[in-house]
């Protein structure tokens, strides 16, 4: 993840080590700490050997602050894989990341 500015970061993965050419596109997806259920915020990401999305915050209609991500995709036979979340235990860094956004304040 970079911080790009107070409204906008950029989430970068990798494309799975397997078979990366059969990535038709990348789905990314956002809860926070009160809500268990994923929500879906952006679809069909470009594959790439890295590939990468920019997250406004006035994208995002929920008024928590505390943001954890995942990414899935679909491949080019239209199977959509399980989301890999960033709170994964198997995440790096350890133990995941996630993002503690407040909205702007007048």
């Amino acid at each position: 993840m970079e911080v790009r500015n107070f409204d906008s970061v950029i989430l970068y993965w990798n494309a799975p080590p397997y078979d990366p050419d059969s990535v038709k596109y990348y789905e990314l997806f956002l809860r926070t700490l009160a809500d268990t259920n994923w929500t879906r915020i952006k679809t069909n990401i470009p594959p790439a050997k890295n590939p990468e999305a920019i997250i406004y915050r006035d994208s995002i209609a929920s008024k928590d602050s505390l943001f954890y991500f995942s990414v899935g995709y679909v491949t080019v036979n239209n199977i959509t894989s399980e989301i890999h979340y960033s709170s994964d235990s198997t995440a790096v860094p350890h133990g995941g990341w996630f993002l503690l956004w407040k909205h702007k304040t007048n």
